[in-house]
């Protein structure tokens, strides 16, 4: 079963999913429950009608909830849902149900925008990829340039997650196709395109924790 990693139980686990680089794209509403209004038929009419590849965020204030869809050419490859009720990170499917749910729901204000491809699938290898299994002794720069090294020579897609210590602050690293194409600071929702900034980061706080996933092949 689909799992993300254990640190990723965030009391704002939507955060996860980087906002978006092309503001004009954004798109917000809030769902209504008249006729023909904005709804999860409409949104999903939109996404598959589209081909939209980005990131769907709601937000429902008396369910106290919280989700996010990570979309890629109109298919769902990813969604987070956590709730006062459900504070914990679930797998996709019963994530996409309780999402679904909140979007029927009047006045559940919801975020669409969208996101580059290379992007999309590095993040979605959070959720269907599988975990890099480590059996080494290096320090967090060594490690990372080992496995991203390794991506390299795999043409792999993956996303490397690195959890610092000092201030438990998360950065995502995003590799596409063996080529670095980003990372994301959680904490400040801040996105970085030069990977000297993954470096310095590391360079900074060099008992950092890594953990890395990678899409399969197919």
């Amino acid at each position: 079963m689909e799992k993300l990693p254990r640190k990723f139980i965030y009391k704002r686990a939507t955060d996860l999913i980087a906002p978006t680089i092309d503001l004009e794209s954004v798109i917000e509403f809030n769902v209504e429950d008249h006729e023909h209004k904005h709804d999860h038929k409409w949104i999903m009419a939109d996404l598959e009608g589209s081909m939209r590849t980005g990131c769907i965020k709601a937000a429902n204030q008396s369910k106290k909830s919280r989700s996010a869809m990570l979309v890629y050419r109109g298919q769902v490859v990813g969604c987070m849902y956590s709730s006062n009720v459900l504070p914990d990170t679930r797998p996709t499917e019963e994530s996409l149900q309780s999402t679904f749910a909140d979007l029927a729901v009047p006045n559940t204000a919801v975020m669409m925008y969208d996101l580059p491809e290379n992007i999309t699938l590095a993040i979605s290898a959070l959720f269907r990829g599988y975990p890099v299994q480590r059996s080494d002794n290096y320090d967090a720069v060594a490690y990372f340039n080992y496995i991203y090294e390794w991506f390299d020579s795999q043409k792999s897609t993956a996303c490397i997650i690195i959890t610092a210590p000092s201030d438990s602050s998360t950065c995502l690293a995003y590799v596409y196709k063996g080529q670095f194409c980003g990372a994301f600071c959680v904490e400040d929702q801040q996105f970085k395109t030069d990977k000297d900034f993954v470096h310095e980061l590391l360079r900074r706080d060099p008992a950092a924790h890594i953990e890395a996933t990678a899409l399969p092949r197919e």
